[in-house]
């Protein structure tokens, strides 16, 4: 008599793990970047991916059957038992980065993970090693570091400070420069502190007020100057450029460059000093006094004398012969012209077409080229001194008519002569007359 066995439920579990298998299989297939390598508990390998043989370089009939140890830098071999004791122990797997071996002995940086593989009944009894090449990320990353280390070279022999705050201008970065330029420590005087507390109380509005335009616009950077304290209390001009950065969405922050400009404030001061006593100096001279540019405008003038239009013509950068005279072009008595193609001054008395009388000196200002770069007319009337010396020469030609005229009547008249001798005594004189 023929005995029976319901093999069911075997066939549901051969079926499941034939399933179980290719499904395996074909992650193996498909992970065509990742090496995939099973091994035994004596490291001999059993299956090597496609993605094996692109990363390593051997064919699967190459290394299948064999020691896994071409593929490990053979300083690593002997950690292999531990790695398996270390599976056995924690049922789990692990990663680590380390160094690979290709069949053309290139060695290459990996992300290396070991996973543990049990039987049915919960043996451990075999490996499944998965590699990640890592070559790329580890050029980007040297490439980071090189970066960074060459932007922190630069930043910290810069002249300019570097430095980043929160929205609400609380430091959380500055460059190390900033001890040799304002004297504080960065770490201990600087980091978490606020942005006004180094910053001159009367710059703060215009301060805050650019940093919330570049907040509330989302502009692209912002540039201000103001006032930064120094450790030994004096007060330093700084020009920031700020920007506006994200690190995400939501963790915006200002990234700014500030520079050192105490000495272009003293020069500027210095400038403005200057220009008040020029100022000064050329408003109490009478004569026009004007400098214009090789095109003929305005670049300065005193508005006196022949300047001295009425307040709403006062306006510079405009040309000289509309301001003054109301010419739409060019003087046609222009003398400025000749100074401008010779290099060479000029002056003159002249006549105006208005009727007035000027003295009119042209002095050329050269540039470093020795080129006419502007040139100054000081022009003085001598209307009155010339109706002066016109009347003075009028009475001249008057009197010498006339002396004419009597010495012309003295030589037609008939000759008279007198002859006598008489002697007069006046106390204290004696004279004769004849």
């Amino acid at each position: 008599m023929e005995q029976l066995q319901d093999v069911t439920d075997y066939k549901r579990t051969l079926n499941a793990l034939q399933a179980s298998e290719e499904k395996f299989r074909s992650i193996i297939n498909a992970a065509k970047n990742v090496a995939m390598v099973v091994t035994d508990l004596e490291s001999v390998v059993e299956e090597f991916s496609p993605g094996a043989e692109a990363v390593f370089g051997y064919r699967r009939e190459e290394i299948v059957g064999k020691h896994v140890a071409p593929l490990h830098h053979y300083s690593r071999l002997e950690e292999f038992p531990e790695h398996i004791e270390r599976l056995k122990r924690q049922r789990d797997g692990f990663t680590m980065e380390t160094e690979l071996i290709r069949k053309s002995g290139e060695s290459f940086p990996a992300l290396f993970t070991l996973q543990p593989l049990f039987d049915n009944q919960g043996n451990l009894i075999g490996t499944l090693g998965v590699t990640v090449d890592i070559s790329d990320l580890k050029e980007t990353e040297e490439k980071l570091r090189l970066s960074e280390s060459k932007f922190r070279g630069l930043v910290e022999n810069a002249n300019d400070i570097v430095f980043t705050t929160s929205q609400e201008g609380t430091f959380h970065f500055v460059s190390s420069n900033w001890e040799n330029i304002l004297g504080h420590s960065p770490d201990e005087e600087v980091i978490g502190k606020s942005v006004l507390d180094f910053v001159h109380p009367e710059d703060h509005p215009k301060l805050y007020f650019k940093t919330r335009e570049l907040i509330s616009q989302g502009s692209l950077e912002a540039e201000i100057e103001y006032r930064v304290k120094h450790k030994n209390g004096t007060w330093r001009w700084h020009a920031s450029r700020l920007s506006l950065m994200e690190r995400k969405a939501s963790d915006p922050f200002i990234l700014g460059i500030a520079r050192d400009i105490t000495e272009r404030k003293h020069v500027e001061e210095a400038l403005v000093k200057s220009e008040e006593r020029f100022q000064k100096m050329l408003s109490v001279i009478p004569d026009m006094v004007s400098i214009h540019d090789q095109e003929m405008n305005i670049v300065y003038s005193n508005w006196k004398g022949l300047a001295g239009v009425p307040p709403e013509y006062q306006v510079l950068n405009t040309k000289c012969y509309r301001t003054y005279r109301g010419y739409d072009d060019i003087c046609p008595d222009c003398r400025a012209k000749k100074v401008l193609e010779t290099g060479e001054s000029y002056k003159a008395e002249l006549e105006l077409p208005e009727g007035n009388w000027v003295d009119l000196r042209i002095i050329p200002m050269m540039d470093k080229d020795n080129q006419v770069e502007l040139f100054v007319e000081w022009v003085r009337d001598i209307t009155e001194r010339k109706q002066m010396e016109l009347a003075l020469q009028k009475s001249r030609d008057e009197l010498q008519r006339r002396e004419e005229y009597l010495n012309t009547l003295l030589s037609n008249m008939p000759a008279v002569v007198y002859s006598y001798k008489k002697s007069y005594i006046i106390p204290g004189r004696h004279f004769n007359c004849r």
